[in-house]
């Protein structure tokens, strides 16, 4: 629902009619309608954090490193095409104030996971010296 319509306009009786759940089975498990919005959040970006991590830690180049992450990125959201809308929707439609930071961390955590793959590209001569937050930015950008 929040995929579809955004958060703002997805109100609690359309979760609860969707789900086929009751309000207290719903509120048993969420707190609230941002809960249940960050726990989606944090579980898809989890699971494709997880993934990212794991296949490039099986490669030895800065260029498979960086294939893989847009692989992987790439796979993942097609898995679900609910994800790539959901994901779209947290980070530029309407700020969702309860969910700012988690989703500034996320971003953050993948983001360092891209300046370690150019820091370890300048370390071994595969890449030029540079800033490495700054390609890592120029990538994290074509990429998303």
């Amino acid at each position: 629902m929040f995929s579809q319509r955004g958060y703002a306009a997805t109100g609690i009786r359309d979760i609860l009619q969707v789900a086929g759940v009751t309000q207290p089975t719903l509120y048993h498990h969420f707190a609230d309608k941002a809960s249940l919005l960050q726990t989606l959040i944090e579980r898809h970006h989890g699971e494709s954090q997880q993934r990212l991590e794991e296949i490039i830690a099986g490669e030895t180049t800065v260029a498979s490193k960086l294939l893989a992450f847009v692989s992987s990125l790439f796979v993942h959201r097609c898995l679900d095409p609910r994800v790539p809308r959901l994901m779209f929707q947290a980070y530029y439609g309407p700020t969702v104030p309860e969910i700012d930071g988690v989703l500034n961390n996320l971003t953050e955590k993948r983001f360092r996971l891209v300046v370690s793959i150019m820091k370890n590209g300048m370390r071994t001569s595969e890449l030029a010296a540079s800033n490495a937050e700054f390609l890592a930015l120029t990538f994290c950008s074509m990429v998303d």
